[in-house]
């Protein structure tokens, strides 16, 4: 599911696949190769006119880190209109600091692990 990407935002997250955040890499190395609940992520998945970090299309589950600069008011402005599109889009949006990824990475799997079984045994009931 892309909602519609533009040619430039593949080539965006082309880009940012290519160039890794240090957090994105710590991160990536738990998701990959359907290791949390077996689980497909896709890094750097392009959607709408923006770029997800991490993406499973199955649960539609975004997982987004963020560093430093997402302290800044216009930046939370922006990243707040991110979500509500997803969300709208009926998208699950999950975001980390870079810090809890360097920290705490067993507490975040944890509530990835979790949040993958609520979203699929709501996909249960609505069966």
């Amino acid at each position: 599911m892309h909602l519609g990407a533009k040619p430039s935002t593949f080539i965006n997250a082309f880009l940012l696949r290519n160039n890794p955040t240090e957090a994105e890499i710590f991160l990536w190395d738990r998701l990959k190769d359907r290791q949390v609940e077996g689980a497909r992520f896709r890094r750097q998945h392009p959607m709408k006119n923006f770029v997800v970090d991490n993406y499973c299309n199955e649960l539609k589950l975004s997982i987004e880190l963020d560093g430093k600069y997402h302290n800044e008011r216009s930046q939370q402005f922006y990243d707040d209109d991110r979500t509500e599109i997803l969300t709208e889009n009926k998208v699950t949006v999950i975001r980390f600091t870079n810090e809890q990824i360097y920290h705490s990475m067993d507490s975040v799997i944890e509530e990835i692990r979790r949040i993958i079984i609520s979203i699929r045994e709501q996909k249960k009931k609505m069966k």
